[in-house]
Formats: structure tokens, C-alpha cells, sequence
């Protein structure tokens, strides 16, 4: 109601404007020195009416260079420059370089006005703590009426950080929970089936892949990837912190109790399956050295590998891949602060205009037209649309980021060609049905475990080859365990069992 009355008393103001011109037009005016008053109001109405040129938001944005940027953005501010007086400039910046450019952009006070956030780039947690971002609940209550709606309850609750807001959730799949994804192909060829799949029953299908199919590898690791890696193991615990190996059980929020996952009778399953299947060939012999592996996803060498368990998960990545693939769910969706962190939008702490920025972000997930023009570009120029309202990219139109999940609210926006019609009603249905973990909400401040953080993280990156296969827990595993130990780990879990008491404290 603020917005509108505000926005009400401008109108009323510049009709007056225009009203006083009009009678000093026809010597109508009254006043003493008619020629005095005119100029007078005309300086005063520019000033409070938007006639002043309009503020220029600048949004730092994660992809690549858009090379018909201009004309989408021209579109983009013909929708926002009437409704908050800003226009909206894009810096594009890959995702690979991206937390290094925000990191040096917060440290130096560069001015930009909005950027993506999250607890896998530009670490959101860490921005805070260095002051990078502008806290939001005030600016939010003062100056927006829609936004808080806009977006569910529980998710503002993940963003918070010590009570406060710093960052506005994209609204995405926000479930943790992974699948196997399986080269449709092959598992027809095999005939592997079933809505569900555990490892043992992995275990019979890549035997069947390796006996049969001699130029693919059977079964993805990333050993730098802990989560995913072991989520078909640990299925009963939320993971917390993948390099330290921090999580807790999974059920009720009575007894929230911080674990060492890799002392869990899961995690040693889970490592000696792995050893046995990397002997056994399922997994690349050259895992050890290997780095990227899109290549060999892309280019479907790969039978099996874990992604996340979503709506249209399948269909996005076969279409991202060129391969079809099937997905096979193994996780029981749970909506945690990590789901909810993954993808977000922040303020600088520097912005020269906050009130503008916030003003903006509410338009973005509130108005459809906006948000689909920055998330696709310009229908007919960027992409088409079939007749069920699902969108194909045009090829080297000049516009395609691959980040519509990046940028705001993706219900607002389209499912892809091949995709289920109705995927977006089934994520946002996935969300909201998904129970919600115990400790919504937490994050845990590494401030005073800075140096039993660094000595884990080291000695996790000396032993992480245990869920690769390629080490023999069987003459590895104590030793882990041991320096993770030396390293300070009981300090470590002391300190989140700690922070959790005092965060449930709260609730």
C-alpha cells in the first residue's frame, strides 16, 4: 500500500504540474508574479516526478557475453524505467571466473548495484561476513509491497544470517535429493527398470554395461564431489558441510546432533563398493588424474552418472547433453538452506541506490514479461514456441545464457521442448510437499575453527581418492580418520554441535 500511495501522489502531483502550465499558458494563473511561480514549480515537479534522468542499476551477471544483450535489455527497460525510474545495465562474467571477479569487486568497493550469490559461488555466507552485501529486511518492508509474497516462507527463512536477510531467493527447484541418471539406450539395451534404484541394484546393471559395452564407462565419480558421490550411501543424513564431512540425521528436530559422516557405517559401505567397483572396472581406470568430464558426458561415453532428482531433470539434460537419458530417483526430496542458498540475488553493501535495486528484484519476480525476457531473450529473435507453449532456443541467435535459474522466479517462465508440459507446476508441487529439514535456516560461521578448517580440508583433498575407488580403505581408512583427528575434528564437531543448540534455541 506504501508503493501505491506513493505512486498515486505522483500522479496527482504531475497532473497539477500540468495544470498549473496550462493556466500560466492562458493567464489564468492568480499569483502575484505568474512568470516567477511557473519556473518555480517546473524545478520543483522535474525533481519529484522522475523527470531527472533515469538511475542506472548495474547487475554483475553469471554467463558468458551476450552478444544481442542491447536489444533485450532495450525491451527490459521499457518495462522497468516507467514503473521505478532505473534502467538496468548487464556485465556478463562466466561462471568460472565469477567468484573471483565479485570477491575483488566487494573488496574494492567497485560499483555495481546487483549480483548472483550462493553457497557454490561468490559464497553467500562469506559475502556477509565480509560486509559485501546490503541487509534487506528494511529495504524490503519500506520500499516493496509484492516481494515477500512472491516468494515461500521457508525459503526467506534459508537465507537468513543471524536473524537477517542478505540475499533474495531464486525460485527454482529448492529440494536436495539426487538420481541416477542413465543413458536411455542402454538401460533399455540391459533392461534396467524400476522408479527406484539403491546401489545393489546399480551394482547388477553395471555388470551387465562393462560386460557388454566396451567403449563406455559404465558408472561417474568425481572425488572432489563428496555430496553427490556418496548421496547413494547416505541417503539418511543431510549433508552439511561436504569438505568437512559435517551432517546430521535426518527425521526430527528434537535431538539435532552434528556427525562425522565419514565415521558412519554408511560412508564405509559406501567406500568399500566403490574400491570393489573400480577393481571390477565400472569405474575409469584414469579417475585419479582425470579432471573435467563433461567431455565424455557430452559426448554420452558416460552410461551412469548422479544429478539432482527434479521435475524435467531428465529431459533438460538430455537436451543439454544430446543424449537421452532416463533419471532414476534414489533420495527422498528435503528442502535444506543449502537447496535454498544455491541460487539467489544480492545488493551490493555499496549500491548508491539500494531502494531502486530492491524496487527492481521485486519486479523481476512478480512481473512475467520481465523476468522471461531476461531469462530467453526476445520471442521469434532468441527462441520460438510450439503449441504447448514450450520454447526451443534459436542456434547463435545472440542470446541464450543458460541461466533462467539464476535470474529470478522460474515458474514465471517456460519448460523446454520435450520436457512434461506441466514441469513447472511439478517443481514448485515438489517444494512445497518436500519436508523441511530441522535445521532451515542454519549456517555455520567457520570463524573460529579457521585453522582445523584449513588442516581437514587438506587432509580430505590427501585421502578423497577412498570414494574414487582407487585407494584400499582396508589399508587407508584408519589412517584417514586418524589425521582427520590431529587436524582438529572434535573441535570442529564441538563447534557445530554448539552453533545448532543455539540456532534451535531460536525456532
Amino acid at each position: 500500500m506504501k508503493k501505491q500511495r506513493k505512486a498515486l501522489s505522483l500522479l496527482l502531483a504531475g497532473a497539477m504540474a500540468v495544470s498549473l502550465l496550462a493556466g500560466c499558458g492562458d493567464g489564468g494563473n492568480a499569483n502575484e508574479d505568474p512568470e516567477k511561480e511557473n519556473t518555480e514549480n517546473n524545478e520543483g515537479e522535474d525533481s519529484e516526478n522522475g523527470d531527472e534522468e533515469p538511475v542506472v542499476l548495474k547487475w554483475v551477471f553469471p554467463a558468458g557475453e551476450q552478444e544481442d544483450a542491447a536489444s533485450v535489455l532495450e525491451k527490459v527497460n521499457e518495462i522497468i524505467e516507467p514503473k521505478i525510474g532505473a534502467t538496468l545495465e548487464l556485465e556478463f562474467v562466466e561462471f568460472g571466473a565469477y567468484a573471483d571477479k565479485l570477491n575483488m569487486y566487494m573488496s574494492s568497493g567497485a560499483d555495481f548495484d546487483l549480483c548472483y550469490t550462493s553457497n557454490w559461488c561468490n559464497d553467500y555466507v562469506q559475502a556477509v561476513a565480509k560486509g559485501g552485501l546490503y541487509p534487506l529486511d528494511e529495504l524490503i518492508e519500506n520500499n516493496t509491497t509484492l516481494l515477500k509474497d512472491a516468494i515461500p516462507e521457508y525459503a526467506w527463512e534459508g537465507t537468513k544470517i543471524g536473524g537477517e536477510i542478505y540475499a533474495v531467493p531464486n525460485i527454482q527447484i529448492m529440494t536436495t535429493g539426487n538420481a541416477y541418471y542413465i543413458l536411455k539406450d542402454v538401460a533399455e539395451k540391459y533392461g534396467f527398470e524400476g522408479e527406484t534404484a539403491d546401489p545393489e541394484m546399480m551394482e547388477a546393471f553395471l555388470e551387465k554395461v562393462k560386460a557388454g559395452e566396451a567403449d563406455l564407462i559404465p558408472y561417474l565419480v568425481d572425488a572432489g564431489n563428496f555430496a553427490d558421490t556418496l548421496s547413494p550411501w547416505l541417503t539418511d543424513y543431510e549433508v552439511l558441510d561436504s569438505t568437512l564431512g559435517i551432517g546430521v540425521k535426518e527425521g526430527s528436530s528434537e535431538d539435532v546432533t552434528a556427525c562425522v559422516l565419514y565415521e558412519t557405517e554408511e560412508f564405509k559401505d559406501a567406500i568399500a563398493t566403490l574400491r570393489d567397483w573400480y577393481q571390477k572396472g565400472y569405474i575409469r581406470e584414469d579417475v585419479a588424474s582425470v579432471g573435467d568430464q563433461q567431455a565424455d558426458l557430452n559426448s554420452g561415453r558416460i552410461a551412469v552418472y548422479i544429478s539432482r532428482n527434479k521435475p524435467g531433470g531428465a529431459a533438460s539434460d538430455s537436451a543439454m547433453r544430446g543424449q537421452e537419458f532416463i533419471m532414476v530417483p534414489f533420495e527422498t526430496p528435503l528442502v535444506t538452506t543449502g537447496g535454498i542458498l544455491s541460487t539467489m540475488t544480492g545488493i551490493n553493501k555499496n549500491s548508491e541506490h539500494p531502494e531502486k535495486a530492491i524496487q527492481f528484484l521485486e519486479l523481476l519476480f512478480t512481473d512475467q514479461e520481465l523476468y522471461r525476457l531476461l531469462a530467453y531473450g526476445i520471442e521469434g529473435t532468441h527462441y520460438t514456441t510450439d503449441e504447448n507453449g514450450q520454447i526451443t532456443y534459436i542456434e547463435n541467435s545472440g542470446y541464450k545464457t543458460d541461466a533462467d535459474w539464476a535470474i529470478g522466479n522460474t515458474f514465471m517462465g517456460y519448460s523446454l521442448a520435450g520436457q512434461e508440459v506441466d514441469v513447472l507446476e511439478q517443481t514448485e508441487a515438489m517444494n512445497d510437499s518436500a519436508t523441511k529439514s530441522p535445521v532451515l535456516g542454519f549456517t555455520f560461521d567457520a570463524s573460529n575453527i579457521q585453522s582445523e578448517y584449513a588442516q581437514i580440508a587438506s587432509v580430505v583433498a590427501e585421502y578423497n581418492l577412498l570414494w574414487a575407488g582407487t585407494l584400499d580403505p582396508e589399508e587407508s581408512y584408519d589412517e584417514f580418520i586418524e589425521k582427520l583427528y590431529s587436524a582438529g575434528m572434535q573441535t570442529v564437531v564441538d563447534e557445530y554441535n554448539r552453533q545448532i543448540q543455539e540456532f534451535m534455541a531460536t525456532k
